[in-house]
């Protein structure tokens, strides 16, 4: 995880790197999910979080994943990690609602 400057986050953007935001219900997830990316080599620039270790948080960042290959990933190999996966979007989009259609998909673990 690196903290970038936004010339280079535009640079990005153009070659495909994308902006998400999530919520999950504790610092503890954000933190699990983007060690389990880590493992993966997938990289996360420029993350920012927001909350407190005992209530929701929020983080956002930038990747040149797709948000379904990050949910797929985050459901087989996190401990419990689905409000990340049911708030996850791209950050113009974000509103914060769960959305359970990743599993009504049979997608899931």
């Amino acid at each position: 995880m690196e903290a970038v400057n936004a010339s280079i986050l535009k640079q990005m953007e153009a070659t495909g790197f994308k902006h998400y935001k999530a919520r999950a219900e504790c610092f503890a997830d954000i933190m699990d999910a983007f060690t389990i990316a880590a493992k993966h080599h997938i990289t996360l620039f420029s993350p920012t979080f927001i909350g407190t270790p005992m209530g929701d948080a929020y983080c956002d960042f930038w990747t040149n994943k797709h948000i379904h290959e990050l949910r797929v990933l985050w459901d087989t190999e996190g401990r419990d990690l689905h409000r990340i996966i049911q708030t996850i979007k791209p950050i113009e989009e974000y509103d914060g609602k769960v959305d359970l259609s990743f599993w009504d998909k049979d997608e899931s673990k």
